[in-house]
């Protein structure tokens, strides 16, 4: 957390407060997010600059800046924004104040685990290519997707996320779409069948779309821009319900750990995926 929805949420959110707002002015509460930036310096460049675009690559949220500068946030596992408020919110990492309606943004991080970049346009194009980036999740074509797969023998859940084969999926939706797409976790990724292969790219869009119109997942800390929750853990199929039946078949839940995947669980049903 957060994956491809939750960021989409939240640059979506950040569209309607900080578009063609200028920054009035900038304070770096930890220095330690910033990625090789001074706090002195991230702050004198963005001073008084106007963002000109909110956009999303993978799970990077980016600023791009009218005066030829780029922000990149890549919030991690707890990092987020919140606006409308006037008191700084609990951990609260970076403040941006504008000069639009809502004054104040705040970049918070619980755990301090996100990075914050200050890039010029030619910087950001590299760091964003696809030699760094795989397809977006949302517009990966299923031609795309074998190639990818078909160059690892990697556990397919582990191939979902490497986001060098496809950007933006992580734990939560890797698992929901093998779900759908009827596909066992740990088969191997350069076996799967043509026919696999787009049953699966059908399954990682049909899932995308629905969590971002539920605007994500919220199970601890993840809010969006407004401090609203998701909802699209109320219709997860297999995520967090390990030992409940599954919603196809009935069989029991299982959670498991898969080789190269050290810290996370897969959720699957043995029935449905087998």
């Amino acid at each position: 957390m957060p994956e491809l929805p939750e960021v989409e949420t939240m640059v979506r959110g950040l569209r309607s407060v900080m578009e063609g707002c200028r920054i009035v002015s900038v304070r770096v509460a930890d220095p330690f997010i910033l990625d090789r930036v001074s706090r002195a310096r991230f702050e004198r460049v963005l001073r008084g600059d106007t963002v000109r675009r909110v956009w999303r690559r993978g799970k990077w949220v980016v600023f791009e800046l009218a005066r030829g500068h780029a922000t990149i946030i890549q919030p991690r596992m707890t990092g987020g924004f919140r606006a409308g408020m006037d008191t700084p919110p609990q951990h609260m990492r970076i403040h941006f104040r504008i000069d639009g309606p809502h004054r104040h943004v705040w970049f918070c991080d619980t755990r301090r685990l996100g990075r914050v970049a200050l890039v010029d346009h030619a910087e950001l194009a590299e760091r964003l290519s696809a030699e760094h980036h795989g397809p977006e999740a949302t517009d990966v074509t299923p031609a795309q997707l074998a190639r990818a797969l078909a160059q690892t023998r990697r556990p397919i859940k582990a191939a979902l996320l490497d986001q060098h084969v496809v950007s933006g999926i992580g734990n939560i939706y890797a698992d929901e779409s093998l779900f759908r797409a009827r596909i066992h976790p740990e088969r191997r990724s350069n076996e799967l069948e043509r026919a696999e292969v787009e049953r699966l790219c059908r399954a990682i869009h049909a899932v995308l779309r629905l969590a971002i119109d539920m605007q994500g997942t919220t199970l601890r800390n993840y809010f969006n821009v407004f401090g609203e929750r998701g909802s699209f853990q109320d219709r997860h199929r297999v995520y967090g319900r390990a030992g409940k039946p599954c919603t196809r078949c009935g069989a029991p839940i299982i959670r498991a750990n898969i080789d190269g995947l050290i810290g996370r669980s897969t959720h699957y049903c043995p029935a449905c995926q087998a």
